[in-house]
């Protein structure tokens, strides 16, 4: 036991030793290398010389060897908690995306809404306007139709009225032919009084008679005579001056009776 302790402090003593003897030696080469300045005084002037000092040797360091890098494996659980950051963010991206999906879905469909509800008023205007426009054409055509009528009856209502005054001139003249012809009728004697005759007659403007033609003999040629001499000395007949209501009045049929002379139930042929 005390033999090692022996050896032990022999060995420290040698191992301090060979430190101060390496110490001294780096001392020993740095003052060889490096010299202080010299004064040197002369007369003339005082001169300074200075030698710079050169750097101590430095001892050649070995190269350290670095040990070859190796790749740590992290566990799995290491691995999940690294990655775990980079994923959640992946997934709030994905996330907000979905969401600005959503959000422009929504406002797409709030605006096709808005499109919708503002076709179906222009739709609704616009049938509202065919609708009033269709109305207006019809209260203008009921109003025309309405106009017509009332025209059409005012004028029928005209010449109800004309006709009413045409028939009453034609009914005053024809009075007025038949009274005149019956002064001018001489019948013979002892004639069938049921025997009649009819006559046509043409007349020009002014009432000149221009022919009588017997269109049907009574049976009796004395009384057909003297029925066509009586219209002869009437001539001039009493007709309108008036060349429309004279028109009735050109050419018509007589039957005469020997009890009167009577028109027929047309006047005019």
């Amino acid at each position: 036991m005390q033999y090692r302790q022996s050896t032990q402090h022999h060995t420290f003593f040698l191992s301090l030793l060979l430190h101060l003897v390496m110490l001294t030696l780096i001392i020993i080469s740095y003052d060889a290398s490096s010299r202080m300045p010299v004064l040197d005084n002369s007369n003339q002037q005082d001169v300074i010389q200075a030698t710079m000092m050169s750097p101590p040797a430095v001892l050649a360091a070995k190269p350290i060897k670095q040990p070859p890098l190796v790749a740590k494996s992290f566990p799995k659980e290491e691995i999940k908690k690294i990655e775990e950051p980079s994923v959640k963010k992946e997934v709030i991206a994905i996330s907000d995306k979905k969401d600005n999906l959503k959000r422009d879905k929504a406002k797409l469909a709030e605006q096709l809404l808005l499109d919708l509800k503002k076709e179906k008023q222009l739709q609704k205007k616009v049938k509202q306007k065919e609708m009033a426009d269709h109305l207006k054409k019809q209260m203008k055509l009921m109003v025309m139709k309405s106009l017509q009528q009332q025209m059409k009856a005012e004028q029928e209502r005209l010449e109800g009225v004309r006709t009413q005054r045409a028939q009453g001139e034609v009914n005053k003249y024809k009075a007025l032919i038949l009274q005149a012809i019956s002064q001018n009728w001489l019948l013979p004697g002892h004639v069938d009084k049921t025997l009649y005759a009819e006559l046509l007659i043409r007349v020009a403007p002014g009432g000149i008679v221009l022919d009588v033609q017997l269109m049907k003999s009574s049976g009796n040629e004395g009384m057909d005579r003297s029925a066509q001499a009586a219209v002869f000395k009437a001539s001039p007949l009493p007709v309108p001056s008036d060349a429309t209501a004279f028109e009735p009045f050109r050419q018509f049929v007589l039957k005469v009776r020997p009890q009167a002379i009577q028109a027929p139930d047309s006047w005019g042929g």
